[in-house]
């Protein structure tokens, strides 16, 4: 009779502890780690975070709380991420895929150049249990660039001579003595021209306001530096004034009429760039590419008719 009371005891000592051991591997358990709950960050993220979840969980959307937005992907679908292929969304601002393993969702999330914070939450599923993940996201204090490329595209590069920003001028005397008329006014509306283009994100939204020029590579023709100086750093053209030097004068006899009219030379010329752009609050880096096209008066001659 002992002897049986003992061998029920053992057997249910087994069963309670197989049981326990069952519940605790079924126990639903975060699918995140706290750390990586509720981030703040004051730059860029690019990296892994560990999903504590077997390999079929998916993020089921994207939200920008701050902008009650549902995000889209590039073929505006709702973002959602089921398997290892890289989810990008519009304008290519954050990008998403799970790790091959599926043990961990890769995050790429450019920097928030906006004054206003970008809340993002992503919604996790996996086995009937939801999580979010909530990140702040606020700009960065200031950014430098840390490397610059510039390379001249060779063949696109133009020296001409021509009158289209030069503006005729009609001068007449009625005296009976010489005049003197100045020639400032024919080259007056000659530009120097510098004009940026980049379709990466951020391209134009990095540089403060109170500091947006750049010092850009010298044009040198036959060893000879013709132009050296920075250039306002914008989408787009950015025109300033063509600095000629010392102001002409010309003489006009007694009951004479002229007419003075001008010509530039011009040099035209494209490259490619490459800025490598730091946050200097939260040490992240990042690349601008893009191109960049300037043309630039380098000489002018005075025509009289």
């Amino acid at each position: 009779m002992k002897s049986n009371l003992s061998f029920f005891l053992l057997a249910l000592v087994a069963l309670v502890t197989i049981t326990s051991c069952q519940k605790e591997r079924t126990a639903p358990t975060s699918l995140l780690e706290d750390q990586f709950k509720d981030m703040t960050r004051h730059g860029g993220i690019s990296g892994n975070i560990k999903i504590q979840a077997p390999s079929d969980w998916t993020v089921d959307y994207v939200k920008l709380e701050n902008e009650s937005l549902i995000l889209k992907d590039i073929s505006d679908a709702e973002f959602r991420v089921i398997n290892t292929d890289t989810v990008v969304a519009k304008n290519g601002w954050f990008r998403m895929a799970k790790s091959s393993h599926g043990d961990s969702l890769f995050i790429d999330l450019k920097e928030n150049f906006e004054n206003v914070p970008r809340i993002l939450v992503i919604g996790l599923k996996a086995n009937g249990k939801e999580e979010e993940m909530r990140i702040t996201q606020h700009r960065g204090k200031s950014y430098k660039i840390i490397d610059k490329k510039i390379s001249e595209i060779d063949s696109l590069r133009r020296i001409y001579v021509s009158s289209h920003q030069c503006k005729p001028q009609t001068f007449s005397n009625y005296t009976s003595i010489p005049q003197k008329f100045s020639d400032r006014n024919v080259f007056w509306d000659v530009q120097h021209s510098s004009i940026f283009k980049s379709e990466d994100y951020g391209a134009f939204l990095w540089m403060s306001e109170r500091d947006s020029t750049l010092m850009m590579e010298d044009l040198i023709i036959d060893g000879t530096i013709v132009w050296t100086g920075r250039v306002s750093y914008r989408n787009g053209t950015s025109n300033t004034p063509y600095q000629r030097g010392a102001v002409i004068e010309t003489q006009v006899n007694p009951n004479e009429t002229i007419t003075l009219n001008g010509e530039v030379k011009y040099v035209e010329r494209t490259s490619h760039y490459v800025f490598t752009i730091q946050n200097e609050e939260a040490g992240n880096q990042f690349e601008i590419t893009g191109t960049w096209k300037q043309t630039v008066p380098i000489s002018s001659t005075l025509l009289r008719n």
